[in-house]
């Protein structure tokens, strides 16, 4: 047979509704914090990934832009190279143009008398 002790901690063990509901509730509270708690880290979430596609838009226009830049900067180099290749070689003929010339007149001096 149980002791008046063992009744009571029996008594005790079976909570009241009240105190159930009460827990209870304050796991509903719990519950719904955490589900809007989660709520506003998927809107963050969803905020940030559209912030990183706007900026992975603009960079690949600037990547765009940056290859035409180099495309036409290679157009200008060539183009660069080409002429001073001319320059030089218009320089190097009118040298020996001028080479030459100089020594028809030394040669023409020396032909002629000086009287």
């Amino acid at each position: 047979m149980g002791t008046a002790a063992e009744a009571r901690s029996e008594a005790e063990a079976v909570e009241s509704p009240s105190a159930v509901e009460a827990e209870l509730r304050e796991q509903v509270r719990l519950l719904k914090q955490r589900v809007l708690k989660g709520e506003e880290r998927r809107r963050a979430l969803i905020h940030i990934m559209s912030d990183l596609t706007q900026l992975n838009k603009r960079l690949a226009d600037q990547r765009k832009a940056m290859l035409h830049i180099l495309v036409d900067y290679e157009g200008d180099r060539r183009r660069l190279a080409r002429q001073t290749e001319r320059l030089d070689s218009s320089r190097r003929l009118i040298a020996a143009a001028s080479a030459c010339a100089g020594r028809k007149a030394m040669s023409d001096m020396r032909r002629r008398p000086f009287f």
